[in-house]
């Protein structure tokens, strides 16, 4: 995926550091400009002053075309042998305004997760029709030593890809597995074209898809897209022959 989809906002953070509880005011999260299968936005490290409550807030931004691909936050709890947060909530919510927030006064978000005598070192959210077009605020709250640190990762959903395929020729109707990476199992969730035409998706895994060819292809050489959940594939050629008299 490129950098047109789920988008990330291009500013850095203006401070990496811990923002107070008394004033959260979001910063960007920053982009990496890496594919979908990697980080598409971060935010933190955020590091505890002190053992008492605090609040970090971040922000990143989402296209409307994004809107129903899945995405996952990745809590990093713990860096660098520093250690997590004991107590750790997650909100999210639109472009807000933390800054009129007293103490503990809870945001008006959507509460993601709530835990605590937090043990693990990465915790995954799903954030599947959680997000909203255009900024959005994470909210992060907790309690830990002084000196905590944690951080977060938005993931979203891999690009597929295809691997070498043998034979590189087959007939119109025929049947043919495709062999790679990021399809789901789901076999709703992924469409195979042919020159544009859609092929019957028979079985699928993460790693395999296996597809009737449309019975109409002429002979010559023809594409093959694979999309998932919305993410194209880059197109791989074979040719389709005639059957044999």
């Amino acid at each position: 995926m490129d950098k047109k989809t789920i988008c990330a906002a291009v500013m850095v953070a203006l401070s990496l550091a811990m923002i107070p509880s008394q004033s959260a005011t979001p910063v960007f999260a920053q982009s990496n400009g890496r594919t979908a299968s990697e980080d598409v936005a971060t935010g933190g490290p955020f590091f505890l002053s002190s053992r008492r409550m605090q609040r970090f807030a971040s922000q990143f931004k989402v296209e409307h075309d994004d809107l129903n691909k899945p995405m996952t936050l990745v809590l990093h709890n713990g860096i660098g042998g520093r250690p997590g947060l004991n107590w750790v909530r997650v909100f999210i919510g639109p472009d807000l305004d933390l800054s009129r927030l007293k103490g503990a006064e809870e945001p008006s978000a959507d509460l993601l997760f709530d835990e605590s005598y937090l043990e693990r070192h990465t915790v995954s959210i799903d954030l599947s029709d959680k997000v909203f077009e255009g900024t959005n605020t994470i909210i992060l709250e907790g309690t830990g030593p002084k000196g905590g640190v944690i951080s977060w990762v938005v993931e979203g959903p891999p690009t597929p890809a295809l691997a070498p395929i043998n034979p590189t020729s087959t007939q119109a109707g025929a049947r043919l597995t495709l062999a790679g990476k990021g399809f789901s199992v789901d076999s709703g969730e992924n469409k195979v074209t042919i020159n544009g035409s859609n092929a019957e998706i028979l079985s699928s895994t993460r790693n395999a898809l296996t597809v009737k060819l449309p019975a109409h292809l002429g002979p010559g050489t023809v594409q093959i897209v694979v999309t998932t959940n919305n993410v194209k594939s880059a197109p791989y050629t074979i040719s389709i022959v005639e059957a044999a008299p």
